[in-house]
């Protein structure tokens, strides 16, 4: 289960938005002891199945239903290496972090991250596109082990946090490398092409990618890349949602997040 240094990256980025998230992982006292260790002998479950949902009937008291969401940390999930599964706008998230354990930051940010998909954020925000370079939260795959940016380039900089919805939008069909992420004023650029510089204008570029390393290769489409206002659109609603196969119909989504990355410098 995440240590409680882990825990308090979460806390902590919540806590600046003046939101209070109580995590219940067996600390005590009552009323927080009710979270556990649960005695799995292969420490993999089988998603949002009947092992997983045994085990919430089993360790999570009825009558905290509507208030708490359901987490489980265990080795991996349906034999995979995803580093995690949840609702959106739902109520259970499951958070496989055996690989990377004991990094503080990949845990935090992949606890925020899925809990976000239950606080109805996809991975780009409002839509699903993903690694959107001015798209600053942790739901973002370029953010969610390595925290968001800090100082207007697409490499994050060990901050937990969701968007905030600043940035401006980029157009993969008219960049401006001067500008950059955060825009002209920052006067902050990026080589968007690498090619070693950062003057390039009405350049056309595929940027919805990894930027940890050189030549990664983006989504193939090019289009507007929006910011979005995460914190101003969390949904608190999928704590109602009901569970297993009489919420197993159309109008349930489930996420299946990135297998973790390979360690990289920070």
């Amino acid at each position: 289960r995440p240590t409680a240094t882990q825990l308090n990256l979460v806390t902590a980025s919540f806590a600046a938005q003046e939101i209070e998230v109580i995590h219940d992982y067996g600390q005590g006292p009552a009323p927080l002891n009710g979270g556990n260790l649960i005695d799995d002998d292969d420490g993999n479950v089988d998603g949002f199945g009947d092992e997983f949902y045994g085990y919430k009937s089993a360790n999570l008291d009825a009558n905290r239903n509507g208030y708490f969401h359901y987490a489980l940390h265990p080795h991996r999930y349906n034999d995979g290496n995803s580093s995690g599964l949840a609702e959106i706008n739902g109520d259970d998230l499951i958070n496989a972090t055996l690989s990377f354990y004991n990094n503080d930051l990949k845990v935090a940010g992949t606890i925020q991250h899925e809990l976000g998909h239950n606080l109805n954020l996809r991975h780009g925000g409002n839509i699903n596109t993903n690694r959107k370079p001015n798209y600053n939260s942790v739901m973002s795959y370029n953010y969610q082990f390595y925290g968001v940016d800090n100082n207007c380039t697409p490499v994050g900089d060990g901050v937990v946090d969701y968007s905030h919805g600043v940035n401006p939008d980029l157009d993969e069909n008219d960049l401006n490398e001067s500008h950059g992420i955060c825009g002209s004023d920052q006067n902050v650029g990026w080589d968007w092409n690498e090619d070693g510089d950062e003057t390039d204008t009405s350049l056309v570029a595929d940027i919805n990618r990894s930027w940890r390393s050189e030549g990664a290769s983006g989504d193939g489409s090019f289009r507007v890349l929006r910011d979005h206002d995460d914190w101003g659109n969390l949904s608190y609603s999928g704590l109602l949602s009901s569970d297993g196969v009489l919420f197993a119909g159309p109008n349930r989504e489930v996420v299946a997040c990135p297998t973790p990355p390979d360690f990289l410098p920070d």
